[in-house]
Order: C-alpha cells, then sequence, then structure tokens
C-alpha cells in the first residue's frame, strides 16, 4: 500500500467520530514515524482527506497491516463508535476480507476496549479464515 494513503485512511478514521482524540492523533504520527514521515507531514495528508480509494497491496501480510493498524486505532481511545466500526468494515472488505472475519475482529477489539488484545485471539481468527 501506498504510505500516504494509509496515513489519510487513518486521518479518516481519526475524525469519523467527530472526536480527534490525542491518543489517536499520537498513534497516527507514531505509524507515520515508522512510515517515514514528520509530524508535520502526517498533519498534511490527514488534512488533505481520503478519497475513499484504497490502493489494495498485493501482499495478504501488507492488507492485513492495514486492517490491524485500522483496528487499533479504533481501540486506542477506548471509545469504539458504531461509524468507526462501519469504516473499519468497509475498508476490510475493500481490502478482500470477508465480512465474518472483519466481524469477528471487531467483535474482538470491542471485547478488549479496556485491556490489551491477546495476540493469540488475533491470530485464531486469521487461521480460522485465512487458511
Amino acid at each position: 500500500m501506498q504510505k500516504h494513503s494509509l496515513i489519510r485512511i487513518l486521518g479518516e478514521m481519526s475524525k469519523i467520530d467527530n472526536l480527534l482524540d490525542e491518543v489517536e492523533l499520537a498513534y497516527i504520527f507514531q505509524v507515520g514515524a515508522f512510515l517515514g514521515f514528520t509530524e508535520g507531514e502526517v498533519r498534511a495528508l490527514m488534512a488533505s482527506g481520503s478519497s475513499g480509494h484504497i490502493p489494495v497491496p498485493s501482499s495478504e501480510k501488507d492488507r492485513m497491516t492495514v486492517l490491524y493498524h485500522l483496528l487499533f486505532l479504533m481501540k486506542v481511545d477506548k471509545n469504539i463508535s458504531d461509524a468507526e466500526k462501519a469504516l473499519v468494515h468497509h475498508y476490510g472488505l475493500k481490502l478482500g476480507f470477508s465480512a465474518l472475519m472483519i466481524q469477528d475482529f471487531l467483535n474482538l477489539i470491542e471485547h478488549h476496549a479496556h485491556k490489551r488484545v491477546p495476540e493469540e485471539a488475533m491470530l485464531e481468527i486469521i487461521k480460522k479464515y485465512l487458511n
């Protein structure tokens, strides 16, 4: 995936509930830094918005990475809205994942909204649908 697109999509996600939390912003800055962006570049990308178009990565690993970023951004402020869940579902389908798998991830994240998500539980969902 183009790294610019990922930041724009995360920016869209952070604004979907009309509340840009500082924790969400810090998470996006962290992802941006990992991708080689400065905070200023991240802010500019977020301000430019997402076109709703997502260039779908060719590798399954890259598609899962995008989905993970969306799921964890949704969770980071401990306030999971219906609008956030709908956006994760929307982009999850565009990334080629089944609606059932996306729903299982959303349920898992919601169940662990105030605590750490067990890595094993996420892996079990992946095994269930991708193997």
